[in-house]
């Protein structure tokens, strides 16, 4: 993500009317809203424009769903509270 144009080259992927490259960049994005450091930085960048431009434009269902999935990444883990090293289990 620190190359200057990471989001414009996915979004342009995106636009294509390849399932199959649509589904790798949904994948991508997906992994990148996964990871706490990476998911901020992602959003900030755009990158779920580039799900939802998929979703509205998908190829396929398979390619639909992955964008579906990515962005819902986004949305129930963007109120996660930070991962903290030290922080102690309560059980």
């Amino acid at each position: 993500m620190d190359l200057p144009r990471c989001q414009p080259s996915l979004a342009q992927y995106a636009r294509t009317k390849d399932a199959i490259l649509q589904k790798v960049v949904a994948k991508v994005i997906y992994c990148m809203a996964d990871v706490r450091e990476l998911r901020y930085r992602a959003r900030h960048l755009g990158m779920n424009d580039v799900l939802k431009y998929i979703k509205e434009n998908a190829a396929d269902r398979e390619a639909w769903d992955m964008a579906d999935q990515g962005n819902n990444n986004f949305k129930s883990n963007i109120f996660a509270a930070p991962f903290s090293h030290s922080a102690e289990h309560v059980i």
